[in-house]
């Protein structure tokens, strides 16, 4: 079911794993989103962490942190527990795969006690933060160039004029390709390389 789910959103699998771009369409208006090279995923992500501990010193954030979390972030933390225990006991035996998901069941009971609302929107702004860093770098126009120069002197500009429905419909994009650099095998082709 999962990957006809993909192959209905993405194409075929293989392709995509192949390292073709995935593709979307907003207002008639094709788009995509290239794969990854591991240098943009990591300075993604250190740019996530940077926003995030600078949020979580801004007055207005920290001030939040007697506040518990949103009753809608409870309910995701604790469907995601829930989901995590049917996994591991769906698993016939022990092992790495077990050991993993009890992992990662721990890290989310231990959040689920411990996170606060100043948590949850540092992290809600450092992710979006990320996913607009990325659809920079990753967007594609409709004929498959990249659709911003990244080292054009008018680039701050032209992100500007670049719709905000075109960035944000981009975002879920974002997530499935940065799914598929942490967690899909990729052929021996050559990886997308770094525009920047």
């Amino acid at each position: 079911m999962q990957s006809q789910v993909w192959d209905a959103l993405f194409g075929s699998s293989q392709q995509v794993m192949g390292g073709e771009p995935l593709s979307f369409e907003m207002d008639g208006v094709k788009y995509a989103i290239r794969q990854m090279s591991t240098e943009e995923y990591d300075d993604a992500f250190h740019l996530q962490s940077m926003v995030h501990k600078r949020l979580l010193q801004a007055p207005e954030i920290s001030e939040l942190r007697s506040l518990p979390c949103s009753s809608e972030e409870t309910e995701v933390l604790r469907a995601l527990a829930e989901r995590l225990e049917q996994q591991i006991a769906d698993l016939p035996d022990a092992g790495p795969q077990r050991e993993s998901l009890r992992d990662r069941l721990f890290y989310v009971q231990k959040i689920t006690r411990s996170r606060t609302l100043a948590d949850e929107i540092a992290q809600e702004r450092a992710i979006l933060a990320r996913d607009r860093f990325l659809t920079m770098h990753l967007l594609l126009d409709s004929e498959g160039g990249p659709y911003f120069d990244l080292h054009a002197s008018d680039l701050k500009q032209r992100w500007e004029q670049l719709s905000m429905r075109v960035k944000n419909a981009a975002r879920p994009i974002i997530w499935v390709a940065i799914q598929i650099v942490e967690s899909a095998p990729l052929s021996g082709q050559p990886r997308a390389s770094s525009s920047s």
